[in-house]
């Protein structure tokens, strides 16, 4: 299944997967802002969300940038972002895929890529694509989520276990042989690695939705998890602590 079927499903609905992660989607709107607070306002120009979905994080950062273009392999949701965003002039909407992006060689200040990676089974060849629409020395932030997160290293140390750096895909095994879209947890140093191949410099990290867990949640108010999510993001991307791992890279080559 091809992640356009999944999302384009009639019985599926994107928007209403998130009622309930108000925390989780506030958590990556503070890395957003963080990370694009590094870019240099003379390189805020245009942008490009990759896998944009109904337009979720949009109005984070179109007030930030002059154009911006949301491209979405779903019809379904695409459609539901024009309706979303209508009211936002400065923004633009395409119909493609992250593999064969369809815009011209250094076109994008920023590319923004959110909760897509996980989707991709060839993410070097989405770098390559990436790098050939940035300007030089044009910015990505990507997530990805994260297979080296704290709660899997204990699980992993407690079956005495160790946990390598190879990509692994999650779905169940009747999933497999259904061949159902997709989700594969990547570990951050293998990430890094990739990019780096494919022309990028790191230059900053966040560990993301740290306190991502039901109790959690339940126990402490939002206002204090968004809090320490906000001073802590930083502090514990050494430790690829939390589920998400965001990067804040930056295109080599001029």
């Amino acid at each position: 299944m091809l992640r356009e079927e999944f999302y384009d499903d009639p019985h599926f609905d994107y928007r209403r997967y998130w009622n309930g992660r108000l925390y989780e989607h506030l958590s990556e709107v503070i890395a957003i802002k963080k990370l694009i607070e590094q870019i240099p306002t003379s390189r805020r120009n245009n942008l490009l969300e990759v896998g944009a979905g109904f337009g979720r994080i949009a109005k984070i950062y179109s007030p930030l940038f002059k154009e911006c273009v949301l491209l979405e392999p779903s019809n379904k949701l695409i459609n539901q972002a024009r309706n979303y965003l209508s009211h936002r002039k400065n923004l633009s909407f395409c119909q493609g895929k992250a593999e064969n992006l369809p815009f011209d060689d250094s076109c994008f200040d920023l590319v923004l890529m959110i909760r897509v990676l996980h989707h991709l089974i060839r993410p070097g060849k989405v770098f390559q694509e990436v790098n050939r629409v940035l300007k030089p020395k044009g910015f990505l932030i990507l997530e990805m989520a994260n297979k080296a997160h704290i709660k899997a290293r204990m699980v992993a140390w407690m079956r005495r276990k160790a946990l390598d750096k190879k990509p692994v895909d999650i779905r169940s095994k009747s999933n497999l042989i259904k061949k159902t879209i997709p989700f594969i947890n990547y570990h951050p140093d293998w990430i890094e690695n990739l990019l780096e191949e494919h022309g990028f410099r790191i230059r900053s990290k966040l560990s993301v939705s740290n306190f991502r867990h039901s109790l959690i949640k339940r126990i402490f108010p939002l206002r204090l998890l968004l809090y320490l999510e906000d001073r802590l993001q930083l502090k514990l991307a050494p430790y690829n602590f939390g589920p998400s791992v965001f990067f804040l890279a930056q295109k080599t080559d001029t």
